[in-house]
């Protein structure tokens, strides 16, 4: 909520995009929880934001640039999704503010993460009992997920091939509705519409949104027979998701407003199919599933 005030600048809008991932299985599956996602995503977001504040106040607090290369290598430790996702926003935020490709923001993120990486192999080292045992397991897992062996009964062919990538992405926005209050096809539709409008009035904004979105899909890229098989890989739109929720909602009551008061039958039953879809998803994917089924009357109706 705090980030998404600190950006919009509105208490309202920070609400409204807050909610959208407060009431959805995003948040409510790992809140309570000990699982590595739970902590891979709030350092996530401290990332971003502690980003947000670096750049917005002109590069001038190291203080806040050595928080993010601290996050940066614990987050190597936690996991290798989230290192790939925070370079890629790091590189976004640096073009947004104009500091090109090889700012020292950049540079020093990569060092973090090689870093971070040299300090979980070193600890898988002292678990497996040698470097040859860590570097064993590593090679393994990476075998793993880039040979096909990990696709094997998800996709007909034997190995993962660039056909597959817009499998990918079809299979994230179709899975957001179980995810995040508002689904994917609903938020693309959103941004279609309201898009050019937005960009008029918030550009700064947009473009960090952008920076965001490119972060979010970048792990289907380079892992792709990973993102392929797990839908939990979602996660990785939250932030995106969060803030475009802020900014779309508020915009699109207003258009909601004018297209019905224009009386065009063509507008109203746009906005009718877009909103009953919209709910039709969120009290089946989230209330019933989330918040009863295998919420408040779980096991009688969550077996």
């Amino acid at each position: 909520f705090q980030f998404l005030k600190k950006l919009t600048g509105d208490s309202t809008k920070a609400l409204i995009g807050s909610a959208g991932l407060w009431l959805g299985s995003y948040f409510i599956n790992w809140a309570d929880n000990l699982h590595q996602h739970l902590y891979g995503e709030l350092l996530k977001w401290l990332y971003v934001y502690v980003m947000y504040l670096y750049f917005q106040g002109g590069r001038k607090q190291i203080g806040l640039l050595l928080t993010m290369l601290v996050i940066m290598i614990l987050e190597v430790n936690i996991s290798f999704e989230q290192p790939v996702y925070l370079g890629i926003a790091t590189l976004g935020f640096s073009l947004v503010y104009k500091h090109g490709v090889f700012s020292r923001e950049n540079i020093l993120a990569f060092l973090a993460i090689w870093l971070g990486f040299g300090l979980h192999l070193y600890q898988n080292a002292i678990y497996f009992g040698s470097w040859k045992a860590a570097f064993d397991d590593m090679i393994h897992a990476f075998t793993f997920r880039s040979t096909g062996a990990e696709t094997v009964g998800y996709i007909k062919e034997r190995e993962y091939t660039w056909k597959n990538f817009p499998e990918i992405m079809f299979g994230w926005f179709n899975g957001m509705e179980r995810f995040y209050v508002l689904p994917g096809w609903s938020l693309l539709t959103l941004w279609i519409l309201l898009g050019r409008q937005l960009w008029n009035k918030q550009t700064h904004l947009v473009k960090l949104t952008i920076a965001l979105f490119a972060a979010s899909i970048s792990w289907g890229f380079v892992m792709s027979q990973h993102a392929y098989v797990h839908a939990f890989t979602n996660k990785h739109f939250s932030v995106f998701v969060g803030l475009s929720l802020a900014l779309l909602i508020p915009e699109y009551l207003q258009r909601l407003k004018t297209d019905w008061q224009s009386g065009k039958v063509g507008l109203r039953i746009f906005h009718i199919v877009l909103i009953t879809y919209s709910a039709a998803m969120f009290v089946s994917q989230q209330v019933w599933e989330i918040w009863l089924r295998y919420g408040l009357f779980y096991p009688q109706f969550g077996t």
